[in-house]
C-alpha cells in the first residue's frame, strides 16, 4: 500500500518498481478505476494501463466480470492506482481474479474523497493495519512550487493556506510545524469593488443592503458590509 497526498511522490515509486520488475523479465499490469486515471498512469510508466473494468473484461450483457477466480488474470504484479474510488463490490471482485503468487499494490490518496460506491476500502485496509502500508509525506522540488500543492497539504494539517506568493526557486520542502504561518488577507475596500451591470438586480435591496447606492448599480456603496 502507497499512500499520500499530491506531489510527494507516488508515481515515483510506482515508476521505479515497474521498471525494475520488468528488466526483471516479470509481467505487470496496471490498471485505475478510471479512464482518466488509467491513462496518466500509463503516460507516467510508459507501460500500457487500463481501467479495471477493462482488465477484468466487464460482461455488461452477463453483468459480470471474465476474469474470476477460474480464470484469474496472467501477471506477476498488479499495481492499481487511485485505489480511494475503488468501492468493496469492486475490490471483492478484483481481489478474486488474482492468480496465487500475484502480488498486488494498491496506490492512492487515503485523505481524498470516498468512492461514489460503498464502502472505503483504501481507508480501511491502512486502519487494519494488516497490509504493509508507505505514507509519503515529503512534498518534492516541482510540486513544491505549486500553491495548489502546498495548501493542500497545509489545509490537511489545520494550517491556514497561502493566498498569494511570489515565484521564487524551491529546492525542497516538507509542511511541518515550523513553517506554518499565518497569513491574514487584506480585504479590498467596499467602494473599489466593481459589479456588472448583470448584478443590479442584486443591488436594488436596500433592506438586506442598506448601504447600497441606488443611483450607482454599477458600484457598490462606500458603507456596504
Amino acid at each position: 500500500m502507497i499512500t499520500g497526498g499530491p506531489g510527494v511522490g507516488k508515481t515515483t515509486i510506482v515508476r521505479g518498481i515497474v521498471n525494475t520488475l520488468v528488466r526483471q523479465g516479470l509481467t505487470v499490469a496496471l490498471a485505475a478505476p478510471t479512464g482518466r486515471a488509467a491513462k496518466r498512469l500509463q503516460e507516467a510508466t510508459g507501460q500500457p494501463a487500463a481501467t479495471l473494468h477493462r482488465l477484468l473484461e466487464w460482461r455488461p450483457a452477463d453483468g459480470v466480470f471474465g476474469r474470476n477466480s477460474s480464470r484469474p488474470l496472467p501477471t506477476d504484479l498488479l499495481v492499481v492506482d487511485e485505489a480511494s474510488m475503488i468501492d468493496i463490490r469492486l475490490m471483492a471482485d478484483l481481489l478474486a481474479a488474482l492468480a496465487d503468487g500475484t502480488r498486488l499494490v494498491l496506490v492512492g490518496d487515503v485523505d481524498q474523497l470516498p468512492s461514489v460506491g460503498p464502502g472505503m476500502v483504501l481507508r480501511d485496509v491502512i486502519a487494519s493495519a494488516r497490509v504493509p502500508t508507505v505514507r509519503l509525506t515529503e512534498i518534492f522540488r516541482q510540486a513544491a512550487a505549486s500553491l495548489i500543492v502546498t495548501n493542500a497539504h497545509r489545509i490537511h494539517d489545520g494550517v491556514e493556506p497561502e493566498l498569494s506568493a511570489p515565484p521564487r526557486k524551491v529546492r525542497t520542502s516538507a509542511i511541518s510545524s515550523s513553517s506554518r504561518t499565518t497569513i491574514r488577507p487584506t480585504r479590498p475596500k467596499p467602494s473599489a469593488i466593481w459589479w456588472p451591470p448583470g448584478c443590479r438586480v442584486a443591488m436594488d435591496f436596500p433592506a438586506r443592503h442598506p448601504g447600497a447606492d441606488a443611483h450607482a448599480p454599477g458600484r457598490v456603496g462606500r458603507d456596504d458590509p
